[in-house]
């Protein structure tokens, strides 16, 4: 049995390292291919190609090892997570309650179809819309706002003529009632 000096575990891995490097750049030269290499303690007959070769059907390459275990691991993983969440949604009542929900979205469904044939939609916010601005609904609307309020026309045409008036007012009692006129305070 052959002795070594002893060493801490810096030099050791520090040695290691330059005798791997040295058997790497060896085997890519094609100098040492199929030679025995003794490491340590331990008699190899693998060449650095040859333990390449092997750490590559370890590593992550598609159709590794690796890859088809974590691919079967992922599996496994989504099948047994269906099979719980099957068991809680049973254990919970959750079924029930979602076929409530699918049944009552029909519902609405069927309620909005209803309100879109009388001219409505319903809103993001819940608020009732016109469900087309230019149909014939919208101008009845229009116009009754219009014979009730006016339109803002009106309303610059009146504060025009108001203006004028102000500058030719006579009195200050004049030019208050002409400001009353306007007020929305009436």
């Amino acid at each position: 049995m052959t002795t070594y000096p002893k060493m801490d575990h810096r030099e050791a891995a520090r040695v290691s390292r330059r005798f791997l490097m040295s058997e790497l750049h060896a085997a890519r030269a094609g100098e040492r291919c199929c030679q025995k290499t003794t490491t340590m303690q331990n008699v190899s007959n693998l060449s650095s190609t040859s333990r390449k070769e092997l750490a590559d059907l370890l590593g992550h390459k598609e159709g590794s090892l690796r890859n088809r275990a974590t691919s079967r691991f992922r599996e496994q993983r989504q099948d047994f997570y269906d099979a719980l969440l099957n068991e809680y949604v049973e254990k919970k009542g959750a079924l029930k309650l979602a076929n409530q929900i699918a049944s009552a979205q029909d519902q609405i469904n069927e309620w909005k179809a209803e309100l879109s044939t009388v001219g409505f939609s319903l809103g993001y916010d819940g608020e009732l819309e016109l469900r087309d601005s230019c149909g014939p609904l919208e101008h009845l609307i229009q116009d009754r706002i219009k014979k009730e309020l006016g339109t803002q026309n009106d309303i610059e045409a009146r504060f025009d003529s108001v203006q004028l008036a102000l500058m030719t007012a006579a009195t200050l009692e004049d030019a208050e009632k002409l400001l009353k006129s306007v007020s929305t305070e009436q």
